[in-house]
């Protein structure tokens, strides 16, 4: 069952991918996929669009001036930040572990470390922050939370019972 609804996600997905609008390559509606899930998906979709490209690109040269190797050594609450969005060791942690992202069980300590200042890394674990409604965005991104606000969002919902 798993493996066909998986046949059907990378269907939706590829559809999604050819309508018009795209961003980026993308189109305006991305699937959002996790492990969690009997389907192997996490319900919604996320949605992008060039507001919410827009907004993503104004927080990362806010907070990182769009460099994933920016490392800020003394950040607001005195302690270092790295990458792109300016994460915590213990933010990028938790936030990997909260979205159960990258095969996080099988990391050694010092993965973490390794894997914080990976524009990929940051970016995949940002598309779960956008969507997920206990973000505390001005304790997460305080300056730039208080520049852009937040994010963009127009919530789809798919029902994949029923595809």
């Amino acid at each position: 069952m798993r493996e066909k609804n998986s046949h059907i996600l990378t269907s939706l997905f590829l559809i999604f991918s050819l309508l018009p609008g795209s961003v980026g390559g993308l189109s305006s509606l991305l699937l959002k996929t996790s492990l969690w899930g009997s389907f192997g998906v996490k319900e919604g979709v996320v949605e992008t669009s060039p507001a919410l490209e827009e907004w993503r690109y104004n927080m990362r040269m806010c907070e990182s001036s769009d460099n994933p190797n920016a490392i800020n050594e003394n950040d607001l609450d005195g302690t270092p930040s790295y990458g792109l969005w300016q994460m915590k060791p213990n933010t990028f942690k938790g936030w990997v572990q909260k979205y159960d992202l990258f095969n996080w069980r099988e990391w050694e300590k010092g993965d973490y470390q390794n894997n914080i200042m990976s524009r990929g890394h940051q970016e995949e674990i940002m598309d779960h922050v956008i969507v997920d409604p206990d973000t505390d965005w001005d304790r997460e991104f305080p300056d730039c939370f208080n520049k852009y606000g937040k994010p963009p969002k127009v919530e789809v919902e798919v029902n994949v019972n029923q595809i």
